[in-house]
Formats: C-alpha cells, structure tokens, sequence
C-alpha cells in the first residue's frame, strides 16, 4: 500500500489512466469488440506504439485516449495538466487556402516561436525540406507527403505535453522520417 507522499508523486506523473475500459462498435449488424476491461496507465516520459491491423481499433484506442469518444463502459482520467498535439492524416487541420507562410504565422509577422525561440519563417521551412520559393503558394498545391510535412512542422513548432502522431510515417520520405525521428 502506497503512503499519501507516494501516491501524491506517482499521480503527478500520471498522463492518462484507463479503468477496466470497454468499447465497441456495431459494423454491418455485428458487434465488434474494440477494447475489453482494458487497463492502462500512461506516465510522463512514456513512449508508446500501437500496432494492429486495420479496422483492430488503433485510431479509436487514441480518439478515447483525447476524449473524442467515450467509452461504453470503464473510466478514463487524465492528468491535470494534460494538453495534446494529434497529428491525423485524413483529419488535417490545414487551410487549403493560406499559404505555408500563414499556415505557421497565422497572426502575421515573419518569424515563429519554436519552443521558445524566435525562427523566421523561410528557415524554419527549409528544415522541413521546403524550397522558400513556395511559401506563399496555398497549402492547396502541396502533395499528399508536404502537406505532411506542413502539419509537422506546425506541430512541432507548438508541441503540447502529449504528442500523438496517428500514421505519421505514410506519404513522408526517409529524409523526413529522419527529421520526425529528431
């Protein structure tokens, strides 16, 4: 048994705990069990990869995790202080619209802060292999790999305490991969 000191360490180290999680879904008249009285705690510095088949529920296990959906039975508690950056493809929080260079200064200016410091925004861009020439094309003309790039470099310029990256190796190259290993 844990004393209240012990404890109160532990749980301040706690990022997201599941209870006994149960989730399911009704998929052409048939149940199918996603999660079973599943358990789980994820602490602060934790690095995590889920694998599975498609349709196994990898996706549905972190739309929990975020509190997008909830479960059918079980609880899930998260820290405090808990903020998440979630990097999904078919989910891209981009504007086709505006530019890279608005895509990352979206209140204007020249410069972004990455992690506490000040990057213009052309150098910050060629780290994520963008030739300054397209900075002020609409994200629109990007191809399916730069425009995961775009959403990486805007991740990770601002990363909240939990990064959840879903897929984020299909469309990029070895260089990029390289980058988001980095």
């Amino acid at each position: 048994e844990m004393k209240p000191a012990e404890y109160e360490e532990v749980s301040s180290e706690i990022v997201a705990e599941f209870f006994k999680v149960s989730k399911s879904f009704t998929e052409d008249g048939r149940d199918k069990l996603i999660l079973d009285k599943f358990s789980f705690r994820l602490l602060r510095g934790d690095r995590i990869g889920i694998l599975g088949m498609n349709g196994s529920g990898k996706t549905t296990f972190l739309q929990l995790l975020i509190q997008e959906l909830q479960p059918d039975a079980g609880k899930i508690k998260l820290g405090k202080t808990v903020e998440f950056s979630y990097f999904v493809q078919k989910r891209r929080d981009l504007d086709p619209k505006a530019s890279l260079w608005k895509t990352l200064c979206p209140t204007g200016g020249d410069h972004v802060d990455v992690r506490g410091k000040s990057r213009h925004v052309i150098g910050y861009l060629k780290d994520f292999m963008f030739d300054p020439s397209i900075v002020n094309q609409p994200v629109s003309t990007l191809s399916g790999g730069q425009k995961n790039r775009l959403m990486l470099a805007k991740i990770l310029a601002h990363p909240k305490s939990l990064l959840i990256l879903d897929e984020p190796t299909n469309d990029l190259d070895m260089d990029t991969l390289d980058l988001l290993e980095e």
